[in-house]
């Protein structure tokens, strides 16, 4: 069943609480994030909190502010409802939950344990493996690519430092890709969640070998859509209670 009936929208976006920003922001990011470029006849990426999105050459300006927005909204009410790592399921549920009421059409979200044979490869490798399953061309191509972007940069980079912050922890770890597109002003992203218990203590999500005996994986994803009428009811007062947050939790990957 689809998500998107609303009842007075605004004030469900107005209600909603937010996770804040790291009390050690600053130490963790490094310097103030520069000023986000957009790239519409390119394919470009943005990591976003605990998330990596990446967009196909066509998206425009508004279209890329609008997930972005909506997404980042969605991971910090869940963020201040729920534990991401301990209680991950409800989570997700308030994840999906949020989205379906700002305007995607969402058509449920299961989560299935992913195993595979595969021994030896990174995480980041296994998790593109899993990727192949739900995006084809230049979607998967350009999520993969923002994947390797964002495991080019050095350690001590802020943006490392943030999606660590956001999404592990040293018994687990909890992330989604997504890749999106515009075709005649119909925004659709192809969303692929992931989450991760250990059974030997990690420190980066994706950059450690993986070996089955160590770790469970629990991956979804589906085509999303958004609903214009919907979002063009609260995409100003998402910019409202997100305030400076998104210039926190929102920044390039160049790819």
């Amino acid at each position: 069943m689809a998500t998107t009936t609303l009842t007075r929208p605004a004030e469900f976006v107005s209600s909603l609480d937010l996770a804040p920003a790291p009390r050690n922001a600053k130490a963790l990011l490094g310097a103030p994030p520069k000023r986000l470029s957009v790239t519409t006849d390119a394919p470009s990426a943005k990591l976003d909190a605990g998330s990596i999105v990446s967009f196909v050459a066509g998206v425009g300006e508004q279209a890329q502010s609008d997930v972005l927005n909506s997404t980042l909204l969605a991971q910090l009410n869940s963020d201040y409802m729920y534990d991401r790592e301990k209680q991950t399921e409800d989570w997700y549920k308030n994840y999906v939950y949020v989205l379906g009421k700002v305007g995607w059409v969402i058509q449920g979200f299961e989560f299935q344990k992913y195993d595979t044979s595969s021994q030896g490869l990174t995480m980041d490798k296994v998790v593109v493996e899993i990727l192949e399953t739900m995006m084809i061309g230049n979607e998967l191509a350009i999520a993969a690519s923002a994947i390797k972007a964002l495991n080019s940069l050095s350690g001590d980079d802020g943006r490392i430092k943030l999606f660590g912050h956001s999404s592990s922890s040293n018994s687990g770890g909890s992330f989604q890709i997504s890749s999106a597109t515009e075709q005649n002003g119909t925004v659709a992203m192809k969303l692929g969640a992931f989450y991760m218990s250990y059974k030997t203590s990690q420190t980066d999500v994706l950059w450690w070998h993986y070996k089955s005996a160590n770790v469970d994986i629990y991956k979804s994803g589906q085509g999303v859509t958004l609903d214009h009428d919907v979002y063009g009811q609260v995409r100003q007062s998402i910019i409202t209670k997100l305030g400076d947050k998104a210039k926190t939790f929102v920044d390039d990957l160049p790819i």
